[in-house]
C-alpha cells in the first residue's frame, strides 16, 4: 500500500520491532481507553507469552507510524443445540481486537487493513486448520464488519439495539474466500 509520503506495511509486534517503534505505540488512539492501553501496556507481553499475537499496520515512511493494528487468537467455537448441548466443536481465529487510529478512520484504512488481513488468513490456514474467522464486534460497528463478509453468530438482527452491546459474528471459511474475489 504506497501512496506519496505513505508506505504502509504490516509488522508482527515482535523482539526485533518492538524495541523501534515501543514509544509509537503510545502516540496511538483510536479513542477506546480500554483498546489503546492494551497495545501500550499488554500486546507485547500477550505475544511474548503465546496468548495473542498482535500485528500493526505502520507508515514505513513516516518513522512507523501506526494506522491501526489487530490482534488474532486461536479459539474453539461451541455450537450449542436448544437445550444449550453442545452440538458440534469447531476451530476458529479470533480477531481479538481490531483497531484504527483517529486520523485514519473513515477514509479506508480500515477495509484494506481487514483485506490484508484476510490475506494472512487465507496464507496462515495452509498451515493451521481453521473453519472460520470469529469476532466481537460492538454495534456501533457491526455495519462495518457485516461489509467486510462478517455475520451475526447466535443472534437474530432485530435482537440487536443497544449501540454500545456487543455481537458475536463469524466469517466460515468458504467466505473468506468469496469475500477477497
Amino acid at each position: 500500500m504506497k501512496k506519496n509520503n505513505v508506505e504502509l506495511e504490516l509488522l508482527p509486534l515482535t523482539n526485533t520491532l518492538f524495541p523501534l517503534i515501543g514509544d509509537k505505540l503510545k502516540e496511538f488512539n483510536c479513542h477506546d481507553g480500554v483498546i489503546n492501553k492494551f497495545l501500550v501496556e499488554e500486546a507485547f507481553e500477550a505475544q511474548q507469552e503465546g496468548i495473542a499475537s498482535t500485528v500493526l499496520l505502520v507508515n514505513k515512511k513516516n518513522n512507523y507510524e501506526i494506522f491501526g493494528f489487530f490482534t488474532l487468537q486461536l479459539q474453539s467455537i461451541d455450537i450449542r443445540d436448544e437445550e444449550e448441548k453442545i452440538k458440534d466443536t469447531f476451530t476458529a481465529i479470533r480477531i481479538a481486537l481490531f483497531a484504527i487510529d483517529v486520523k485514519y478512520q473513515r477514509k479506508g484504512i480500515g477495509q484494506k487493513l481487514m483485506t490484508a488481513l484476510k490475506h494472512q488468513l487465507i496464507s496462515f490456514n495452509e498451515f493451521v486448520g481453521f473453519k472460520a474467522i470469529f469476532l466481537g464486534a460492538i454495534v456501533k460497528y457491526y455495519k462495518f464488519y457485516e461489509k467486510c463478509g462478517f455475520q451475526l453468530f447466535n443472534q437474530q438482527e432485530d435482537e440487536v439495539d443497544d449501540k454500545d452491546q456487543e455481537v458475536d459474528m463469524i466469517m466460515r471459511l468458504n467466505s473468506l474466500y468469496e469475500s477477497l474475489e
